[in-house]
């Protein structure tokens, strides 16, 4: 019996944290190494190409003054009418000669912009500049990083779009404006913050060289201790990126070296392991002793719940004040909030009305195109293109290498028609094959693939209502007795931060046995199409593209979009379904209570073979139009 999806994704996790475990580059390779790492970062948090707006220019809300500080409000655009707010906070009196800068990176307790000022008051009063800003969710922003977590925006994993990567650019963003604020010293700012902070703080700083210093807290999570520990359900999604390469905050983490990175956790902290903590520090700090500076990443250690503690706060002011500063700071404290909360807040509740902020995952996350031919001729050229797309982009991490070997069980003769049961076996996994014939097959056989809640007999049950070709159904590997169908949201998220997601283990399923079904007797020689219902059509349509030997596919009930199911990694970067439909051609797409989209349909009559692309009211009706 196969393993649980779950277990299946705990065993991928622990790969993913072996493989950054296993050994860090040296120097001599940290120079072939670092471009793609850094291009594969970028590509993890669908921030690559970055979005070509860097404006400076923000509203000035007006200052505040307390003892020992002064507060500016701000607002500024971190995209055309995307608003957002922050404080600004300095010494007062300000220092003569230019003064070091920390950017607060909020997490997720409390009102951003009002709840950071602690913080800033205190580092104020020790003689930075520093900046905590409303992320996602907070003051007047009402940007969203729940999307897959409640189950609100599913899309978010087609479209390529990650609540990590639009807090990132928010924190860019942020540091646009805080390098050009009067009395900053753009060489000497660092960034810290706690929980979804702690993150944010950390994905800046491996995507900006002008971080020179941070001190993330409670916030980097690597995806071995979201399922061995299940601290999947306790974050939300802007604690992740999408992991489009498989790749550990190790492995990333080195992006930041050799500048200095104390990395801090609380050792009662629910929502953490301590080991995961101590297994990053160790495995980041091994390639800063490649490169000979060691003491540049260190680990903070501390008693306490989730969040900071005064012991963690003075040690990041010792860090801060060591790699910023230069020289010993006064040694203070977090006091109290002494800011009324409407001294923080420059909209009141009412940002301007043209605030797009709520469209940011469309505004972050372009959507591709297949180009139609001009002629006939065009179109194999214009597919081969594509089709190199989707194996370089969607399906790199497919298994290419093994060959299943199918084992028959058993050889009945059901009615009629001789009925075949097989199973394959690979590691922990197996795929089950069931076949049946009629007495005098036609040419043609029918290949279907189970969906998430069907076993092999429902297939065959739908398929077999007059039959005259061969059918083979494939169940996948969680499918039918071993699909969860009450976890699908978790599931989903576990999939986008391994880079497999369920449908994607399908579409790979399919890849793998495909080949060893169509070379069983009962299937050689024939011409086969493949069918499926619903999320398993969409497998049967993308190998049937990928697959010159099948002669068609047949598509059951299908989304009409990646945005409404068959969630595949990036997918609408490349294409969505209506393109993926024509992708086939000239061959015919039979397509059941579906209608094919105007692109196909216009695909098919400029390439003179309309009649390849038809529909029909059920799977019996098809079958005979065959």
């Amino acid at each position: 019996m196969n393993i649980s999806l779950w277990d299946y994704y705990q065993r991928l996790a622990d790969k993913i944290g072996a493989k950054a475990l296993a050994g860090a580059p040296s120097r001599a390779e940290w120079a072939k190494i670092r471009p793609r790492l850094a291009r594969e970062y970028f590509q993890s948090m669908g921030l690559n190409p970055l979005p070509d707006y860097r404006s400076a220019e923000f509203r000035d809300g007006g200052v505040w003054r307390g003892r020992g500080f002064q507060v500016q409000r701000i607002a500024w655009q971190i995209l055309p009418d995307c608003w957002n707010s922050a404080c600004i906070y300095r010494p007062d009196p300000m220092p003569a000669a230019r003064a070091p800068a920390i950017l607060y990176t909020s997490g997720h307790s409390g009102h951003g912009a009002y709840f950071s000022q602690r913080h800033a008051i205190m580092w104020a009063r020790r003689g930075y500049i520093s900046m905590g800003f409303d992320t996602f969710e907070q003051g007047d922003n009402p940007g969203d990083h729940h999307g897959l977590c409640y189950h609100r925006r599913p899309d978010w994993v087609s479209m390529g779009f990650t609540a990590a990567g639009g807090e990132l650019w928010n924190s860019i963003r942020a540091l646009d404006i805080l390098e050009q604020t009067h009395g900053v010293d753009s060489a000497k700012i660092g960034v810290t913050g706690n929980s979804g902070g702690g993150a944010h703080s950390f994905f800046l700083a491996l995507a900006d060289e002008r971080i020179k210093a941070a001190a993330p807290s409670c916030g980097v999570v690597r995806p071995r201790y979201l399922f061995d520990r299940q601290h999947l359900l306790t974050h939300c999604d802007c604690m992740c990126y999408h992991n489009l390469f498989q790749r550990d905050p190790i492995e990333f983490g080195w992006l930041f070296a050799p500048r200095p990175l104390l990395l801090c956790f609380a050792m009662e902290d629910l929502h953490f392991s301590l080991d995961q903590y101590r297994e990053l520090h160790a495995g980041i700090q091994r390639f800063y002793q490649h490169l000979g500076q060691p003491e540049k990443c260190q680990l903070c250690e501390y008693h306490g719940p989730h969040g900071y503690q005064p012991e963690s706060v003075e040690r990041i002011n010792q860090w801060f004040d060591e790699h910023l500063y230069g020289e010993a700071r006064p040694r203070l404290g977090l006091g109290e909030l002494e800011i009324p909360e409407p001294e923080t807040c420059i909209f009141q509740g009412a940002p301007p009305p043209d605030n797009r902020m709520a469209q940011l995952p469309e505004l972050l996350s372009p959507t591709g195109a297949v180009t139609l031919p001009a002629k006939p001729d065009d179109w194999p050229a214009l597919r081969h293109g594509m089709c190199k797309t989707i194996r370089e982009n969607l399906m790199h991490h497919f298994d290419t290498t093994a060959r299943l070997e199918l084992k028959q069980l058993g050889d009945w003769i059901k009615g009629v028609w001789n009925y075949r049961k097989y199973r394959a076996v690979f590691g922990d996994n197996e795929i089950w094959v069931e076949t049946l014939t009629p007495p005098k097959p036609t040419d043609k056989a029918v290949i279907g693939l189970a969906d998430t809640p069907e076993n092999a007999r429902d297939v065959l049950m739908r398929l077999s209502d007059d039959i005259r070709h061969t059918i083979a159904v494939i169940v996948p590997r969680f499918s039918g007795f071993n699909a969860c169908m009450t976890q699908t949201t978790a599931l989903l998220r576990a999939g986008a931060y391994t880079g497999m997601t369920p449908f994607m283990l399908m579409l790979e399923d399919l890849e793998l046995a495909a080949p060893a079904v169509m070379a069983l007797p009962e299937l050689r020689k024939r011409q086969a199409y493949i069918y499926g219902r619903g999320d398993a059509g969409v497998a049967a349509l993308y190998h049937v593209i990928m697959d010159e030997n099948t002669a068609g596919a047949i598509l059951d009930g299908i989304p009409s979009s990646h945005r409404q199911g068959a969630y595949f990694l990036n997918a609408l970067r490349c294409l969505d379904l209506s393109h993926a439909m024509g992708l086939a051609a000239p061959r015919r797409i039979g397509l059941i209570n579906a209608q094919p989209s105007l692109w196909t349909r216009r695909l098919y009559n400029r390439l003179g073979c309309p009649e390849n692309l038809f529909a029909a009211a059920s799977p019996r009706e098809m079958l005979l139009r065959l």
